[in-house]
């Protein structure tokens, strides 16, 4: 299964992800943030990439089978949320997890 994780930070759950068996791309607004996930994951060959959910995020509709955001949602406001969650909504082929 692919999984996306939407604000992947230092890539703590993608790399927890990939231990488990995904194939996983982690995609944060941050690009200090991916530098530190590429460095602390650089054994477990993770995709990082740098991107915005609000502003949409660089990949095809339904690309991944299952897309994550952990701790990304509570900090926003209502219009951006439902943002958020459409952006995830349009690159999952089978499930969103907030």
């Amino acid at each position: 299964n692919t999984v996306l994780d939407v604000g992947a930070g230092t890539g703590a759950l993608c790399a927890a992800l990939k231990e488990e068996g995904y194939n996983v791309t982690g995609v944060d607004a941050a690009e200090k943030m991916i530098k530190v996930a590429h460095r602390k994951t650089k054994k477990l060959n993770i995709q990082f990439d740098i991107g915005n959910a609000l502003e949409g995020l660089p990949y095809q509709d339904n690309q991944f089978d299952i897309v994550i955001a952990s701790y990304v949602a509570h900090g926003l406001k209502l219009d951006k949320r439902k943002k958020l969650y459409h952006e995830m909504a349009r690159v999952a082929n089978k499930k969103v997890i907030i």
